[in-house]
C-alpha cells in the first residue's frame, strides 16, 4: 500500500479523534460552566459556599482572564469576592475576602478608570476595610462625577453617602442630595426606611427632597405611615 493511500485511510480516523475530543472537551466546559453558575446564584442569594466550591469559581474566573484581560471580569471577582467578606461571620476571613475583593476592584479601575459601578465598589470596600476615609469619599464623589444617573446604584451610594456624610465635600454633598431625587421613583420604599433609621438620615433625605416638589408630597405621605421591612 502506498503512502498516498495509507495518508487517505488515516485522515477519517484522525477526524474522527478530533470530533470526538472536542465534543468531549465540550461537554466537560459546559458542565463545568453550569456548576460555576449554580456557585454564583448561591453567593446571590448569600448563601456560604464550600472551599471546593471557591476553587472551581475563582479558577474559572482566573482562566478567563488569561485569555481576556478584562476590567469587568475583575469588577465581577472583586464582587464575588465582597459577597464571600459580607456572609462570613469570622472576622479575620472578613477582611481576608474584603481585601481580595479591594485588589480585584483596583484591577477594574486600572483597566478602566471613569466605571461609575467600580468606583463605587472602591468606596465602599475601602469604608469597609476602614470606615470613613477620604479614600472612600473621593472614589464616591468620582462615581457620581462619571455616571450620575445610573439607576441601580442610587440607593446604594445614598446609603454610603449618609455613613460618609461629615467628611463628604461640600460639592459631593450637593450630588448626593441630588442622587436622592433621581434615585427616589427607583427606591422610593429602600429610601423612606433609610430616612427613618435615624434623625441625620431624615434631616438629609427629606432636606433634598424638599427640592422636588412633586416628589415631596408623596415621599412626606409615605414618611407618615408605619415603616415597611425592605431587606
Amino acid at each position: 500500500m502506498n503512502y498516498l493511500l495509507k495518508f487517505t485511510l488515516i485522515i477519517p480516523v484522525l477526524a474522527g479523534s478530533f470530533l470526538i475530543y472536542s465534543s468531549s472537551r465540550y461537554f466537560v466546559d459546559s458542565i463545568r460552566s453550569i456548576e460555576t453558575l449554580q456557585i454564583e446564584d448561591k453567593l446571590l442569594d448569600k448563601k456560604n459556599i464550600s472551599l471546593k466550591e471557591k476553587k472551581i469559581l475563582f479558577d474559572s474566573i482566573k482562566l478567563r482572564l488569561e485569555s481576556i484581560d478584562s476590567p469587568e471580569l475583575y469588577y465581577k471577582k472583586s464582587n464575588f469576592e465582597r459577597r464571600l467578606a459580607e456572609i462570613e461571620d469570622d472576622r479575620t476571613q472578613k477582611l481576608y475576602w474584603y481585601e481580595r475583593a479591594e485588589d480585584s476592584i483596583e484591577n477594574s479601575l486600572i483597566r478602566r478608570p471613569s466605571d461609575p459601578y467600580a468606583l463605587f465598589r472602591l468606596a465602599y470596600i475601602k469604608y469597609k476595610l476602614s470606615g470613613p476615609n477620604t479614600v472612600s469619599a473621593k472614589a464616591l464623589e468620582l462615581s457620581y462625577l462619571t455616571g450620575m444617573h445610573e439607576p441601580s446604584l442610587g440607593y446604594e451610594r445614598t446609603r454610603l453617602a449618609l455613613k460618609l456624610w461629615n467628611i463628604l465635600s461640600t460639592n459631593t454633598k450637593k450630588l448626593a442630595k441630588s442622587q436622592i431625587i433621581f434615585a427616589f421613583p427607583y427606591h422610593g420604599t429602600k429610601l423612606i426606611n433609610l430616612a427613618k433609621q435615624n434623625h441625620k438620615n431624615l434631616r438629609i433625605i427629606t432636606r433634598a427632597m424638599a427640592k422636588d416638589i412633586k416628589q415631596f408630597k408623596t415621599y412626606i405621605r409615605s414618611v407618615n405611615k408605619k415603616p415597611v421591612s425592605v431587606r
